[in-house]
C-alpha cells in the first residue's frame, strides 16, 4: 500500500488545468453585455455561442454606469461629441451591464468581432442579427482590436495591489 505525503495547505496548490486564468499567448479581451440584454435574459444564450467558440470567461463584474458617470464617459470617449451620444448614456445607465474579461487563442477576438456584427448595418447570421433591438440597444460590447481590448481589461479590471 503506498504512503501519501502529508501536504501542507500553504502548499496545496490548484493545478494549473484546473486555474481559469488567460495563458500568456492568449488574447484578452473585454465582452460587456448591455442593459437589454440583461432585461431580456439572454445573456446565457449569448453567453453559450461563445464559450461554444472556445472562448473563456477570466473574470466578471457587474457595472451600473448610472452610479459612475466618469466611467460612462471613459469607455465612451470616442462618441462623446456625437449626436447619438445621450441617447446612447441615457440607454447604458438605464440597467446594470454585466462585464466580462475573456479569453482565447490568437485571433479569437477577431473571430468574435466577425460573429458580433456591426451596430449599424447589423448584417444577417450575426449575433446582433439575432439579439440586437436596433443600433444602440445591441445587447453586447466587444473590444473593437487589441489595443482597445488592453485598455479595456485595465478600466474594468485594474491590477490589484496588495
Amino acid at each position: 500500500m503506498a504512503v501519501k505525503k502529508f501536504i501542507p495547505q500553504s502548499e496545496n496548490k490548484v493545478p494549473a488545468f484546473a486555474q481559469n486564468k488567460a495563458k500568456p499567448a492568449e488574447e484578452t479581451w473585454i465582452s460587456m453585455f448591455k442593459p437589454d440584454a440583461l432585461k431580456r435574459a439572454i445573456v446565457g444564450r449569448i453567453l453559450t455561442i461563445m464559450e461554444d467558440m472556445n472562448f473563456k470567461i477570466v473574470d466578471a463584474k457587474v457595472v451600473h454606469f448610472k452610479d459612475d458617470k466618469k466611467l460612462l464617459e471613459q469607455h465612451y470617449e470616442e462618441h462623446l461629441q456625437k449626436p447619438f451620444f445621450p441617447a446612447l448614456a441615457n440607454f447604458m445607465k438605464s440597467g446594470p451591464s454585466l462585464v466580462f474579461k475573456m479569453a482565447g487563442p490568437p485571433g479569437s477576438l477577431a473571430r468574435l468581432r466577425d460573429m458580433l456584427g456591426t451596430s449599424k448595418p447589423i448584417p444577417p447570421g450575426t449575433i446582433r442579427a439575432q439579439f440586437a433591438q436596433d443600433a444602440t440597444e445591441n445587447c453586447l460590447h466587444v473590444s473593437g482590436n487589441l489595443k482597445e481590448a488592453k485598455e479595456e481589461v485595465a478600466r474594468f479590471f485594474p491590477q490589484k495591489k496588495a
